[in-house]
């Protein structure tokens, strides 16, 4: 079997040249693997050298949880990201969902680091709670950012 590299994996992620898009055909589409398959790929883009150091100005289509994280995830390497969200709000899918109880950790039983109910990512992090409580913490982080 074939060893996979840093480019099969941008090449999975890859629509076309400087345009990247994550979660598509996956399955386990959780918040959490969400984050991590989007941190993932920013990863392997900076370290293929992908990322323009010039200019530093990005443009994300879609305010979801891969949209916002990737957001925060670029800001945090210097980049001016701006996001382009059709619904007037980012995370729309989660806002003002306090019945929907979210665990990053859960599908991952019966390892031990399924009772972990918090993230322990570089940022976007957040505890188990409403998608609510999520969706607010998750955009908090993402206007602090901005500033």
């Amino acid at each position: 079997m074939k060893k996979k590299t840093k480019e099969d994996f941008i090449g999975a992620h890859k629509l076309y040249n400087g345009v990247y898009v994550t979660g598509l055909f996956y399955s386990g589409i959780t918040i959490y693997n969400q984050q991590v398959r989007t941190l993932n790929l920013l990863y392997q883009l900076k370290k293929a050298g992908n990322l323009q150091s010039t200019p530093r100005k990005i443009v994300i289509i879609g305010g979801g949880i891969s949209g916002v994280t990737a957001a925060l995830g670029l800001t945090n390497l210097g980049y001016e990201v701006s996001i382009l969200e059709e619904k007037s709000i980012l995370l729309h899918l989660q806002h003002g969902c306090t019945i929907r109880k979210i665990h990053p950790n859960l599908y991952k039983w019966p390892s031990v680091d399924s009772l972990k109910p918090f993230t322990e990512l570089p940022f976007a992090n957040w505890t188990s709670s409403d998608a609510a409580s999520i969706e607010r913490s998750l955009v908090a982080q993402f206007n602090d950012e901005k500033k």
